[in-house]
C-alpha cells in the first residue's frame, strides 16, 4: 500500500486558505511561534506585506495583531514595528481566566476539576522529572514560614492563604516550565477568595493541624519521602475547600 505524498507544512508567510481570516490569521503566527519560525524578539513582516501574504485586507491585519497585543503574543514598538514578546506573560492566560468568571455554565464542579487537573499534572511532572536541591530546599522554606504562621496564636487567614499558595507556585515552578506556572497563577488567582474562606473554616473548626498534616503529605511524596498515592494526598487537600467553592 503506498503512502501518500506528505503534507507540506505552512510557514507563515503561506496565503491562508481557509476564511475565518483574523481567527486564521492569529493561529498563523501563534503557530509560527510554537513552531520556532518566530522567535522571542522577532520582528513581524509590515501590515502591507501580511496582507499581501496572506490575501488578507490591512484592516483584517490589523485587527489580529491588536488581539494579539491583548493576549501578550506580540508588543507594538514605534517607530520599529510590531515584534514577538520576550518570554511568556501572565498577560496571555488573561482571557481565559476572564472567559471562565464570565462562563454562564461554569460550576464549582468545574472549578473542582480545573483545579484537580492542575495540581495532579504539576505533582506528576515534577515526580516524572525529580525535584533538584534547591527545589526542594525552598518548598522547605516555605512550609516552614507556613506553618510558622498557622500556629501562631494572632493568626492571620489571608496570610496564611497567601502562603499557601506561594508554595504551590513553588511546586509549580519545580516544574521548570513557564507555562505551566502561569496555568498555576491563573488558578491561584481563581480560587484566592475560596482558599481565604476555606482557611477560615478550619480554624472555625479548631482544625489547623490539619494544614500542617495535608501540605506535609503531598510534599512527602513530591520529596520521595511517601510511598502514599498522590491521588489520596491531593484529595485529602481538597476536604474544605470543595465546601469553599459552593
Amino acid at each position: 500500500m503506498k503512502s501518500g505524498n506528505p503534507v507540506e507544512r505552512e510557514t507563515l508567510m503561506s496565503p491562508i486558505k481557509k476564511k475565518s481570516m483574523v481567527d486564521a490569521i492569529i493561529n498563523k503566527i501563534t503557530d509560527a511561534v510554537i513552531s520556532g519560525e518566530l522567535k522571542p524578539g522577532d520582528k513581524l513582516p509590515t501590515e502591507a506585506k501580511l496582507a499581501e501574504t496572506m490575501s488578507a485586507s490591512k484592516n483584517t491585519i490589523r485587527e489580529a495583531i491588536k488581539i494579539l497585543v491583548a493576549y501578550g503574543v506580540v508588543e507594538i514598538r514605534r517607530p520599529e514595528g510590531t515584534f514577538i514578546t520576550n518570554g511568556f506573560s501572565k498577560k496571555m492566560l488573561d482571557p481565559m481566566l476572564y472567559s471562565i468568571i464570565y462562563s454562564k455554565t461554569s460550576s464549582a464542579e468545574d472549578l473542582l476539576g480545573l483545579r484537580q487537573m492542575i495540581d495532579y499534572g504539576i505533582s506528576h511532572l515534577v515526580m516524572q522529572q525529580g525535584l533538584s536541591v534547591q527545589a526542594r530546599d525552598r518548598l522547605e522554606r516555605i512550609y516552614d514560614s507556613l506553618c510558622e504562621k498557622i500556629l501562631k496564636e494572632d493568626y492571620d487567614v489571608r496570610e496564611i492563604a497567601e502562603e499557601d499558595i506561594a508554595l504551590h507556585h513553588a511546586m509549580a515552578s519545580a516544574t521548570n516550565n513557564d507555562l505551566v506556572k502561569m496555568m498555576h497563577d491563573v488558578l491561584a488567582d481563581l480560587t484566592y477568595e475560596s482558599r481565604v474562606r476555606s482557611v477560615e473554616n478550619i480554624y472555625a473548626d479548631n482544625n489547623r493541624q490539619y494544614l500542617v498534616d495535608t501540605h506535609r503529605r503531598v510534599l512527602d511524596i513530591l520529596e520521595g519521602k511517601s510511598k502514599e498515592p498522590l491521588g489520596g494526598a491531593l484529595e485529602y487537600s481538597y476536604i474544605y475547600w470543595k465546601h469553599s467553592i459552593k
